[in-house]
């Protein structure tokens, strides 16, 4: 969510009804304090006026903790980790939207890809690409 730098440059999203609007952070920012007061703003500040007016009901499209080693993770320990950081990360930022008065659901998409972690690492690390 904090992303989204011309949130404010809107047109007709004033007048717009949207049932559902489907939200999900940057991947690791989730995971940490300082990364969750970030979108947590975000989301209360900017997102949460533009969804109670549309007459949405945010989704909040947990992401999925995944593992590269060319790339210093040691704070994230390991995919189950990670994955649990996001599942709290989000779960936070439900009760952010919930304390300004929106009503979000998770879409637990991470959890999914952990049973695939837990069940077939072989098929889990076929879902990703690298990074260029």
């Amino acid at each position: 969510p904090a992303q989204d730098q011309n949130v404010d440059d809107r047109t007709e999203v004033d007048t717009l009804h949207w049932d559902f609007v489907v939200l999900n952070d940057q991947s690791v920012r989730p995971t940490n304090d300082y990364g969750r007061m970030i979108s947590s703003y975000a989301l209360s500040s900017l997102y949460a006026p533009l969804l109670k007016g549309a007459g949405s009901t945010p989704i909040l499209f947990m992401t999925w903790g995944y593992w590269r080693d060319n790339m210093d993770q040691s704070e994230l320990v390991d995919v189950p980790t990670f994955t649990k950081f996001l599942y709290d990360g989000y779960h936070y930022y439900a009760n952010v939207l919930e304390q300004v008065g929106c009503k979000p659901k998770i879409a637990p998409v991470g959890l999914a890809f952990l049973v695939i972690w837990e069940e077939n690492f072989s098929f889990w690390k076929k879902l990703f690409g690298e990074d260029k």
